[in-house]
């Protein structure tokens, strides 16, 4: 059966709806740099004080944590934690496919997903969390405690990432074809740009890519899980879904933010 010219139409402009590949990159890229940032700079403050204001020998639980710099890094997945929690609640306070949405998502998923910090500190002893680990008695009792409170929180994030997208393919915001686009550009542009970052500044001399590799890509992996979670809507009829064109504000600001970030401004902020 010949195609009409409305038919045409129709599938011309429903080509022109895929999300700018370019444009989600850059807004996962600045999401992925303010949490970086806002870890790094909370993570900095806390040491500083501590050590400045003597805390770490006088107060009673930092005089067993004897490193400030060691209980810096726990605050710091805290403070993604607490980030994460504000940034979903206004994403569903907004149902609209727009950039400021999208950046809501990839910073409100990867600070959720932080938690996955504690699971990883709790199986290998190392980490953020390993300071909690080896002051308190006993070790292994911490360990079980700590493990669990990261996958009870780390359940709550993948949720968060899908009920995101699922609302807005519902509210025929999003098509469900472009759902792979929108959670890959966040996967690998966070996940890249942070694993970039620790290598530029090592906590430790010892520290190996491959690891620190794993760790920044294994902690965002739960996105990778969000569509098995949506399924495709029987659409009656063609959709438009709402466009997202390439931006040269994103992308200036994506180089902005990420060369921010990689020089280390977050640790150069004083809270």
């Amino acid at each position: 059966m010949p195609r009409t010219p409305s038919d045409m139409a129709t599938e011309s402009r429903l080509q022109r709806t895929a999300p700018s590949l370019l444009t989600l990159i850059s807004i996962a890229a600045v999401a992925a740099a303010f949490v970086g940032m806002a870890r790094e700079a909370v993570s900095h403050a806390v040491a500083v004080h501590l050590a400045s204001g003597g805390l770490a020998s006088s107060a009673g639980v930092f005089s067993q944590v004897n490193s400030p710099t060691r209980l810096a890094g726990t605050c710091g997945t805290l403070a993604t934690l607490a980030l994460g929690g504000l940034a979903a609640l206004l994403v569903r306070a907004d149902k609209r496919f727009t950039a400021g949405w999208y950046f809501l998502w990839v910073f409100g998923s990867v600070c959720l997903m932080n938690s996955g910090r504690l699971l990883y500190s709790a199986i290998t002893g190392t980490g953020d969390w390993s300071v909690v680990i080896a002051t308190f008695n006993p070790p292994w009792l911490w360990r079980v405690l700590i493990g669990a409170a990261g996958i009870v929180i780390y359940r709550p994030a993948v949720r968060f990432a899908t009920a995101g997208l699922r609302g807005l393919i519902q509210n025929r915001e999003l098509a469900y074809r472009d759902l792979w686009r929108l959670i890959l550009s966040a996967y690998l542009t966070a996940s890249i740009l942070l694993t970039a970052a620790t290598v530029l500044h090592p906590v430790n001399s010892g520290l190996m890519v491959l690891a620190v590799a794993a760790t920044s890509f294994g902690l965002n992996f739960g996105l990778l899980v969000v569509p098995a979670f949506i399924s495709e809507p029987v659409e009656f009829e063609p959709i438009a879904p709402r466009p997202m064109p390439f931006s040269w504000f994103w992308l200036i600001f994506a180089l902005l933010a990420a060369s921010a970030f990689l020089a280390g401004l977050g640790r150069a902020i004083s809270l």
